[in-house]
């Protein structure tokens, strides 16, 4: 009897290891699997981007399963990593991981797990936040926030107040963005979930560079660097994002020296990290500073790599202002 715990740990782990074969997955009669152990596949699978037709076929044939004979926790997870899938990526309209992660909080509002119904308010609010359903964003993370604060669950009170202050970021309040993401932190480092500590100083350099209090922008992205460093070195893209994010509030200083090196760090940290040529987008922001020092040539070329880096991505909208600016180059160059 005292070895059957270690056989019943390796015949899961071999379950979950035949399903992981897409091959597997398209031949096998999947009503004969156990739906927990697709499940287990499908949160296993929801981020990788492969065997696209399997997992999604994984997924509805076991979501049919499930509301015929499971209960609905499990009807729920299967929503929930379909929602993830849809989410990562991004092949279906946004919409599509909305109606999943509504579906998701529907069949655990039926549940008693006061944690798995915050957290899905949470996660769903940033589904709304992308499809710009901004008031829903706000009503279900204060609902979210209720719970934290009965349950006394600082982490995920930290984490909606860190939500909280990328939603009134979004709705350009900076103000009350700052406040939130401010009652966020000491949170986050208490749970000792110092990718978040990172990430939520986005929030504060971006905001406080738009209400002018500059120095307390810089001092944001020195702290956000600091935790990385000491604490989160596995957030490889922080810095990137942190010096851009810095760069940004140089520029509104009118301080294009410092601008340029912070844009200068941000694209070499890209290089290093994916390779120059994910990271070209990147010299817009050089060519940018560039441009403002009347420095021509080097603005154009960043500006001609930058722009067709986002014209190969498709990201059309977003390369005219940098078209605008070029055009704006003298002929003499």
């Amino acid at each position: 009897m005292k070895n059957q715990p270690i056989v019943l740990f390796i015949c899961f782990f071999w379950t979950i290891a035949a399903l992981s074969q897409s091959e597997d997955l398209k031949t096998k009669d999947l009503n004969k699997q156990a739906i927990d152990s697709c499940l287990s596949w499908l949160r296993a699978n929801a981020y990788t981007g492969e065997d696209f037709e399997a997992y999604h076929s994984v997924g509805l044939q076991n979501l049919k399963r499930s509301l015929e004979t499971e209960q609905d926790s499990i009807i729920g997870q299967i929503h929930e990593e379909l929602a993830n899938w849809h989410g990562y990526n991004g092949v279906f309209p946004p919409d599509s991981v909305v109606y999943h992660s509504e579906k998701a909080l529907g069949y655990y509002l039926k549940g008693t797990d006061q944690k798995q119904i915050a957290d899905t308010y949470r996660t769903l609010s940033i589904d709304y936040m992308n499809t710009r359903q901004l008031d829903k964003a706000q009503e279900v993370l204060f609902k979210a926030i209720e719970i934290y604060e009965v349950t006394g669950d600082d982490g995920g009170l930290g984490s909606a107040f860190r939500s909280l202050g990328v939603l009134y970021m979004v709705m350009e309040d900076y103000q009350k963005s700052v406040e939130y993401t401010n009652k966020a932190v000491p949170l986050l480092e208490k749970a000792e979930n110092y990718s978040a500590v990172a990430i939520a100083q986005f929030n504060l350099i971006t905001g406080y560079g738009e209400l002018g209090e500059f120095e307390k922008a810089y001092q944001a992205a020195d702290y956000c660097l600091e935790v990385v460093k000491t604490k989160a070195p596995q957030e490889i893209f922080v810095p990137v994002r942190a010096h851009s994010y810095r760069g940004e509030v140089y520029i509104k200083a009118k301080d294009y020296d410092n601008a340029l090196k912070d844009y200068v760090a941000s694209w070499e940290l890209c290089k290093y990290h994916v390779g120059e040529e994910r990271c070209a987008t990147y010299r817009t922001e050089i060519g940018q500073v560039y441009l403002l020092q009347e420095n021509y040539e080097e603005a154009l070329e960043h500006l001609l790599v930058g722009v067709k880096a986002y014209e190969d991505k498709g990201q059309g909208s977003i390369i005219q202002p940098y078209l605008d600016l070029a055009d704006k180059i003298p002929i003499t160059v």
